[in-house]
């Protein structure tokens, strides 16, 4: 295969290279209650921020790299550091932490910093500087608000971009997951904080629950980051859902696959875990995906059965009507598949699944939305997967639970905008901007922001359960760095980037003083 194209990258401003003894004094990392959910940025300038970049791998030569992305929106400059949590594993595949490093960064006024791990890791031990590489992962903390925190892993095998969190947690759950031989699945756990914690995880797959000796009572030492390789010690499941809970202390939890089945698919995910259930989760951008393959994973971690409905809402509908739900009764500790579009190396299983191919026509875009209704919630993950012949790409992501009227993403690094006017240029991906609401009209403008400066883009306005679809080769131009969505009303939105090499999906991260609930509306 051959090696990624070179990307530019400018590292922030180094204000001394610091190595940090673990038993040295932390900052206090707080959060608020707000963040549990997913994560959030505070504009306000007198507002600290803390994000958690807990998945990673990076080599010296920086082939494989984990970039953290900051993206300052605010008018001022803004200082804050970043920690870097390095990692190897023994012969046995036990993690060996290494001492942090903290680095001084201070973003320029609504401007936007790549900075690459691989360059700061190699030089932090011999053993870190090894072609093999380390796990890395980062924590970025600042003192004032306007700060925007991404993350991505760029591979020859493929590349992601997903949100850092801003909230540990005492419990986060992984919907969808691939043990598959062709597979590597890697569970990160970062723990920043002075004291241990003590975790256990359980599986479900289709053979019943599994709680593996070697995933149970498991140490992640504090100020550490720790790699767990699911392959030792799982058989080959098409699906494999995961529940990391603490008994002390509090975690972060992320994962990474890497797919490697010449047949298909290939490619690499990032993707957060999630610290809350919630009764509904939304999708805007369906069908983004560049002939990606299309799964949803419901997962019911409760002891009391969950009433929960699929609904697949088309563009169409403006034209032809809604198409009626799909409903399942799950069961405690339950978990379904509904598929929307398949080929025939997409993993999913045969156990527990809805079929939902035939409800969109091909091609067509949609929303997707689940709810339960007898007040027990889920979570909610989608798996988009290329057959191999349409080139490389995996990307697997949580739904959006809350709508904002102020919300920002970094475009990933790696895009460059075809011009609209070359007929030659295929659709690489979209921005989907979605209205929950039932009866309020939203009111959108879509500005872009970076080298060109800030500049209104697009302008739209949202019908009740309705979505804008925005082409990224129109909508963007060379020099954009990031997206910031304003709205009359709390809205949802979605990026998906789909070149041939990779499908990258993430959601906008909202601010947090205009963050809502969605009114949880039943289908008539």
């Amino acid at each position: 295969m051959n090696r990624l194209p070179t990307i530019l990258l400018i590292l922030a401003v180094l204000v001394g290279l610091v190595i940090v003894d673990r038993s040295g004094p932390d900052r206090n990392v707080t959060e608020s209650a707000l963040d549990v959910g997913g994560p959030v940025g505070r504009s306000g300038l007198e507002e600290g921020s803390t994000w958690y970049c807990a998945a990673g791998f990076a080599t010296p030569d920086g082939t494989n790299d984990h970039l953290v992305i900051l993206t300052n929106e605010s008018e001022q400059p803004v200082r804050g550091s970043l920690t870097v949590f390095p990692s190897l594993l023994d012969t046995l595949g036990n993690p060996v932490p290494f001492d942090r490093a903290i680095q001084r960064v201070e973003i320029p006024a609504q401007g936007q910093q790549v900075v690459a791990l691989s360059s700061i890791v190699a030089t932090l031990d011999p053993l870190l500087s090894t072609p093999t590489g380390s796990f890395v992962g980062a924590l970025a903390e600042f003192d004032d608000g306007g700060v925007n925190v991404q993350h991505a892993m760029v591979t020859p095998a493929g590349r992601d971009q997903a949100a850092c969190a801003t909230s540990a947690g005492t419990s986060w759950w992984f919907a969808s997951g691939t043990t598959t031989n062709s597979v590597s699945y890697q569970l990160y756990l970062l723990n920043p904080f002075p004291d241990d914690a003590v975790v256990d995880i359980t599986f479900l797959t289709d053979g019943g629950a599994r709680t593996p000796s070697a995933f149970t009572g498991r140490l992640i030492p504090s100020r550490s980051l720790t790699m767990l390789d699911l392959a030792p010690s799982f058989a080959p499941w098409d699906q494999v859902t995961a529940e990391v809970t603490t008994r002390t202390g509090r975690v972060v939890a992320e994962r990474i696959q890497l797919f490697r089945n010449e047949a298909g698919p290939i490619g690499l995910s990032l993707t957060p875990g999630t610290n809350v259930m919630s009764e509904q989760w939304f999708f805007p951008a369906g069908n983004a995906g560049a002939g990606a393959a299309e799964s949803f994973v419901i997962f019911n971690p409760n002891p009391e059965p969950a009433e929960v409905e699929f609904e697949l809402k088309p563009d169409s509908a403006d034209r032809a009507g809604d198409i009626a739900p799909l409903g399942v009764s799950m069961g405690p500790n339950e978990r379904w598949v509904v598929n929307v579009s398949l080929h025939p190396t997409h993993p999913v299983n045969t156990v527990a699944t809805l079929d939902a191919t035939t409800v969109a026509a091909r091609g067509e875009r949609f929303f997707v939305s689940i709810r339960s209704f007898n007040g027990v919630p889920v979570v909610a993950e989608r798996l988009l997967t290329r057959p191999a012949e349409l080139g490389v790409g995996v990307s697997t992501s949580f739904g959006i639970t809350r709508s904002s009227t102020d919300q920002v993403l970094a475009i990933p690094p790696w895009f460059v905008p075809g011009s609209p006017d070359d007929a030659s240029v295929v659709r690489q991906g979209e921005l989907a901007v979605l209205n929950p609401a039932g009866n309020t009209i939203a009111r959108v403008d879509v500005l872009a922001g970076g080298q060109n400066g800030i500049v209104l883009r697009e302008r739209a306005e949202l019908a009740p359960r309705r979505r804008a679809s925005f082409d990224l080769n129109t909508l963007l131009e060379e020099g954009d760095e990031w997206i910031r969505i304003e709205s009359s009303t709390g809205v949802m939105a979605e990026l998906v980037v789909a070149p041939g090499d990779s499908i990258a999906s993430t959601a906008t991260v909202p601010d947090a003083g205009t963050v809502s609930t969605p009114d949880l509306l039943s289908f008539d």
